[in-house]
């Protein structure tokens, strides 16, 4: 049974373990570097071969004539990276009204007090 503290429920559970657990696992022998960067939630490869030379894993067979690629398409993705906004905008427009800016937002899961579900702004980009 849980309970609910504001919108999270809150579960009271207990594990309950038999007296010898046991994982089963079936393998075809050693696997590439990216196979076991992949098994192990992308850590890096300079992680694995730590975790390699130290035999900090049982059964840790890496394949050593194969090469760690460099590029982890998912990797990339998820460490993506964005420049801080400018304070100052560097190529603003002199003229009134040459650049006009706007942005929606919506819609909004509840409505504003006069109803209203989306919000647009307009502005003009001239000094």
């Amino acid at each position: 049974m849980g309970d609910k503290n504001q919108r999270l429920y809150l579960l009271r559970a207990r594990v309950i373990l038999k007296e010898r657990e046991q994982v089963n696992f079936a393998s075809t022998g050693k696997l590439i570097w990216n196979q076991w960067h992949r098994r192990y939630g992308h850590i890096s490869i300079t992680t694995l071969q730590q975790l390699k030379k130290e035999s900090l894993v049982s059964r840790l067979n890496i394949d050593q004539s194969s090469i760690p690629s460099k590029s982890c398409e998912a990797c990339i993705e998820a460490k993506q990276a964005h420049k801080p906004f400018l304070q100052e905008v560097e190529n603003r427009s002199k003229v009134p009204g040459k650049r006009i800016v706007s942005d929606v937002w919506g819609p909004a899961r509840v409505a504003s007090i006069g109803g209203w579900k989306y919000y647009i702004s307009v502005e003009d980009d001239s000094v």
